[in-house]
């Protein structure tokens, strides 16, 4: 665990996003060697602020982290990915800021597979949510993962479809794997973990965002996930349809579903 603390001390220091986490660890290797680094070296790749918020030691509430999450891990199918874990999801790689850190309940080795995400209205019409679970089905008794976002609506009904099959279903969610947001959806989300995949890039006890600000989350970082998306039900005004008309340049086909 004394490693994932580095990751986990890196990611909680202040001002440190993905883009300078990315020159730190290709400046200097694993996070052990950033914080060993003097001031000058680090100043050579980030700002002032930066540099010298790195050289401070971890505080108070950044150490309580890496003690909850170590307790975390020590729990069964519970586990913490780092860019530099071989386990990491290779398409993951290929987007212009991978997360530093993944953390995941259930089954990791879903990450790696053929998957199709499946997004669409959090008010879907009774006939679109019976589509989506028996499309997510369909593909789940074929091998073929289903990715969704644990909301109401088309991604309960998506990941419901993709437990009925072997391909099962990863929820990505954009709260800590300690919370299930929504709560409509903890029993579906305690079904995800035992028999298909939870994932978030967000440290335990990152409370639920506001509405617009998780729908974008989850609909642009559903993208990397998947070879292929389904958009089912959605309103045309829907933040769904905007970054499936833009595309977000992951190379990967959006389809529509009624």
């Amino acid at each position: 665990m004394s490693e994932i603390s580095d990751w986990i001390r890196l990611t909680a220091t202040p001002g440190i996003g993905c883009d300078a986490a990315k020159r730190l660890l290709h400046a200097f290797g694993l996070p052990a060697s950033i914080f060993a680094a003097n001031y000058s070296d680090l100043r050579q790749v980030v700002s002032e602020r930066q540099a010298k918020a790195l050289c401070l030691p971890p505080n108070t509430a950044t150490q309580a982290l890496i003690e909850r999450t170590s307790l975390w891990c020590a729990e069964s199918c519970n586990t913490v990915l780092t860019l530099a874990d071989k386990n990491y999801p290779a398409q993951l790689l290929e987007i212009p800021d991978p997360p530093t850190l993944l953390y995941i309940k259930g089954r990791a080795e879903l990450l790696s597979k053929l998957s199709v995400a499946v997004v669409g209205s959090r008010n879907a019409t009774a006939q679109g949510l019976v589509h989506a679970k028996q499309f997510s089905a369909s593909l789940s008794m074929a091998g073929i993962v289903i990715v969704s976002g644990l909301a109401l609506g088309i991604d309960a009904a998506a990941h419901q479809g993709g437990l009925e099959g072997a391909g099962s279903t990863i929820a990505v969610v954009g709260t800590g794997l300690d919370v299930i947001y929504p709560a409509r959806n903890q029993a579906l989300a305690h079904q995800i973990a035992r028999q298909g995949c939870i994932v978030s890039e967000y440290p335990l006890g990152t409370l639920k965002w506001t509405h617009w600000a998780r729908q974008f989350f989850r609909e642009f970082k559903l993208h990397p996930f998947s070879s292929l998306q389904l958009v089912g039900a959605a309103p045309f005004s829907s933040i769904v349809l905007h970054l499936n008309s833009n595309h977000v340049d992951f190379s990967t086909a959006p389809l529509a579903a009624p």
